[in-house]
């Protein structure tokens, strides 16, 4: 029978591996090719699992979030830079092969809008922005925009983003307990 609270304990387990934030990395690259587990639902949980280590934080105290966000945002940049790339080399048919119907989509005709006037820093709003990125990136891709400049732009919005929920997923029982929203945990 499906448990929550055991598969909350084992992605604890997990959290204390050497390897689990770069494989939260690796799937949070491939989400530039498939549309299969959103990043923040990546985040989250490696956030929730990793941020209460005893050596995570001691090494970063109050900023114990900060790791889940920088892998999570690397392997996003670093798939999105990829998908740009080969969307460049090998133009629509590598779109349609993974998003078949994407170029006639909303999303499409407005990231053109986006990346027409704005470029990179487009490619960065619309990173940030809780719309999809696979349009712009791939649009940034089709215009030829540098494999450096689509890393930054949508390094430097997923940052901005997911470092938002990453502290948010630390930071929010505190808050929501000094609102007196949560009851205030039992002194010992």
């Amino acid at each position: 029978m499906f448990s929550i609270r055991r598969r909350v304990e084992t992605l604890g387990q997990l959290a204390e591996r050497t390897w689990y934030l770069p494989l939260v990395a690796f799937l949070s690259a491939l989400d530039a090719y498939v549309l299969v587990v959103p990043n923040e639902a990546l985040l989250i949980p490696a956030v929730l699992a990793h941020a209460n280590r005893p050596e995570t934080r001691r090494r970063f105290g109050r900023l114990s979030w900060l790791p889940s966000a920088l892998w999570v945002t690397v392997g996003s940049a670093l798939g999105a830079a990829s998908f740009a790339v080969l969307t460049s080399l090998y133009g629509e048919q590598f779109v349609e092969h993974f998003f078949p119907n994407a170029l006639h989509s909303k999303e499409w005709l407005d990231s053109v809008k986006v990346i027409q006037r704005h470029g990179g820093w487009g490619l960065a709003l619309v990173s940030l922005s809780p719309f999809p990125q696979h349009p712009a990136v791939a649009i940034a891709g089709l215009a030829k925009m540098n494999a450096l400049v689509v890393f930054l732009a949508v390094f430097l919005g997923r940052l901005l983003k997911y470092g938002f929920f990453a502290w948010a997923a630390v930071n929010s029982p505190e808050i929501l307990r000094k609102l007196r929203i949560l009851p205030r945990r039992p002194s010992s």
